[in-house]
């Protein structure tokens, strides 16, 4: 399952206000559990982070 985190803003301190998970796909059993990759997967022009965990797909936009 791929789920996407939203970056809903920063808070005074710089920290980051991700919003809750959302399923938007699955399939993902042949990528490796260990792997980290950063692309632009909304088109804003900065990379966002995906990794997998124990089978689950995880993007974090910037």
């Amino acid at each position: 399952m791929l789920y996407a985190f939203t970056n809903n803003s920063r808070n005074a301190n710089g920290t980051v206000n991700w919003g809750a998970k959302t399923a938007i796909g699955q399939g993902w059993g042949a990528v490796s559990n260990d792997a980290v990759y950063f692309a632009d997967l909304n088109g804003d022009g900065r990379d966002d982070l995906v990794s997998k965990e124990s089978g689950v797909l995880y993007a974090f936009t910037n």
